[in-house]
């Protein structure tokens, strides 16, 4: 909204007359940024202090969050050391320092890793530098197999011979 003043002049006197007014978009105060067309974002910096530890069938992810500008999170993640990381869920946010999150996607039998990164995105959703990557394994899908050609004999006194 805004003021308007008219003033008319009457023979020797001045009338002056108040009028309220609206705007055709409204008031909308200088330091309020709109999400992702703000002219001054910035980078912002990576997440620290990455973590995963596996509880489960469920994986925890920490980190600590760096800087102010930040908007959200994406969550990267990739099996068995193969391949390209790909985004875990859409980003998300968390307030506070320190933060935690869940991956409780299923984790078939022939995983035997998985690593993780994250990054933090600004109001302008530019993405941060990634975090340190970290590693979950899996042994318990690890295929033990004995080693090809080996052959055995039963000596005397009840000993094995591997050949």
């Amino acid at each position: 909204m805004f003021f308007l003043i008219k003033r008319k002049q009457e023979g020797h006197r001045n009338h002056e007359s108040l009028n309220l007014g609206h705007h055709f978009f409204g008031y909308q105060p200088p330091s309020v940024r709109v999400h992702g067309f703000s002219t001054h974002a910035e980078i912002p910096l990576r997440p620290l202090e990455f973590s995963a530890r596996r509880q489960s069938q469920h994986i925890n992810l920490n980190w600590r969050k760096m800087g102010d500008n930040i908007f959200g999170y994406q969550l990267y993640r990739r099996e068995n050391n193969t391949g390209a990381f790909s985004p875990l869920g859409a980003p998300f946010y968390l307030p506070g320092e320190f933060i935690s999150a869940t991956d409780s996607l299923p984790v078939s039998d022939s995983v035997i890793s998985l690593e993780y990164y994250c990054v933090s995105k600004s109001d302008g959703y530019l993405e941060s530098a990634p975090s340190d990557t970290t590693l979950v394994f899996f042994p318990e899908n690890i295929l033990a197999s004995p080693p090809a050609e080996v052959d055995f004999s039963f000596e005397n006194e009840g000993k094995i011979r591997l050949f």
